[in-house]
């Protein structure tokens, strides 16, 4: 599994670059977001807030860019899951779904003002993929999938959420493999497996609204906060409804 999943990590990497290339100038900001998003989505957001400090003029690019890394979130958790577990993919399929639509209508709508204005850029430097970045991230899933098996053998279920809740302050795609992996092994059955996935979800969006805050200030975050959150509750929809068909019942 972390063999393919490192594997898949540069294929991903080296489309995004495709892309980027492809990409002409009006389209530079939100194409480099989305690619970058596969990479670090907070990474890629801090760097679209300090474009906007150098830059005020291409805001709404930045906004765009910042929003659409996190449609490259899901995109990539979708993969990833689904490169350890298609069950668990079956059941998170919706959340992701709904919270990847919401991405990318928020994002969207954002790049094309920007295309209109004419005020994006081409970012199409680099290497197609790098290597090193994707061994980093497969040996932290290992690690997170090491610490997820413990927590689940000594607290069962709560010790995996509380698991995958911290971890994703980091990282979601970390917790989000983890969590499939105890599935795979018959921890946890594959429904089970959402709510981690989701609070990892959750908690690394916290960490993504902190950094456009500090990285671009209030002017820039009050326009991604909106976005990321929006993105945050739709993808818990699903499971809120099936909680309220449950207690009716």
């Amino acid at each position: 599994t972390l063999w393919t999943l490192t594997v898949l990590l540069m294929a991903i990497n080296g489309l995004g670059y495709l892309a980027l290339r492809l990409s002409g100038p009006r389209y530079g900001l939100s194409v480099a977001g989305f690619a970058g998003g596969f990479v670090s989505s907070t990474a890629t957001i801090a760097a679209m807030g300090a474009r906007v400090n150098e830059a005020p003029q291409l805001a709404r690019g930045a906004v765009s860019g910042a929003v659409l890394s996190s449609l490259a979130t899901v995109v990539q958790l979708a993969l990833v899951i689904g490169a350890t577990s298609l069950a668990v993919l079956k059941e998170a399929t919706l959340p992701l779904l709904l919270a990847g639509l919401v991405a990318a209508g928020y994002g969207g709508m954002f790049a094309r003002d920007a295309a209109k204005r004419n005020t994006g850029e081409n970012f199409a430097t680099g290497r197609p993929f790098d290597l090193r970045v994707a061994l980093v991230l497969t040996a932290t899933i290992a690690a997170v999938m090491l610490v997820a098996a413990v927590l689940t053998d000594r607290f069962g279920e709560a010790g995996l959420a509380i698991g995958a809740l911290m971890s994703g302050l980091a990282d979601t795609h970390a917790p989000a493999v983890a969590v499939s992996a105890v599935a795979v092994s018959g921890g946890i059955s594959p429904a089970q497996a959402v709510v981690p996935i989701l609070l990892a979800f959750t908690t690394n969006a916290c960490s993504k609204c902190v950094m456009a805050v500090v990285s671009g200030g209030w002017s820039f975050a009050l326009k991604v906060i909106p976005g990321v959150v929006l993105m945050v509750v739709a993808s818990w929809m699903p499971v809120f409804f099936g909680l309220i068909r449950h207690l009716l019942e």
